[in-house]
């Protein structure tokens, strides 16, 4: 269930454009053949308005119900002195690309409907780790590789160790050739 923000005053405006495109979406619980469960969270999703040759992605914040979305929301839209640098070094850009890995495991998220929350969450790691593996900021090791194989199988999408483990190696020798030079 999608519905327009319509709270300007509990949200704040993005950091990035100031205006844009925002709606809160709950996402339903398990189906248990009757119908959907308690809703399970509620995402709060912006769109920035395109810009002529940058990507456009949606910004998500996540919380347990409409209140803690809307805070997480609003924790993000007034970083705090030092922390926009790093928030700013999450969003791609052409030169920072996402790596093979980090393209596969985002195409599978989507399939898999999660995100990279809540699979940092079954990882026990922080999502600016997962974030850092995907933009090649961080080596992706086999037991990276085996946690997410597990996390995507939980979730239905089976077959994935091939695939990520390709992607792995892929990664690693492109960052030997870039060490050569």
């Amino acid at each position: 269930m999608t519905t327009p923000a319509t709270t300007p005053a509990d949200l704040l405006p993005c950091p990035f454009c100031g205006a844009g495109e925002t709606v809160l979406h709950v996402n339903k619980g398990t189906w248990n053949g009757q119908g959907y469960g308690e809703p399970v969270s509620i995402e709060i999703r912006h769109w920035c308005p395109q810009e002529p040759g940058q990507p456009s992605r949606p910004i998500l914040r996540i919380g347990r119900d409409e209140a803690s979305a809307i805070a997480a929301w609003n924790r993000r839209a007034t970083p705090s002195p030092g922390k926009a640098d790093a928030e700013m070094e999450e969003r791609p850009s052409l030169s920072n690309p996402l790596t093979a890995y980090g393209m596969l495991v985002r195409a599978l998220r989507m399939v898999a409907n999660t995100s990279l929350y809540e699979m940092a969450q079954a990882h026990g790691v922080k999502p600016s780790d997962l974030s850092a593996m995907e933009f090649g900021r961080k080596p992706v090791t086999i037991e990276d590789v085996a946690m997410a194989d597990r996390f995507f199988a939980d979730r239905g999408v089976q077959g994935t160790i091939w695939p990520l483990t390709a992607a792995m190696h892929a990664d690693a020798a492109i960052q030997q050739e870039r060490d050569k030079q």
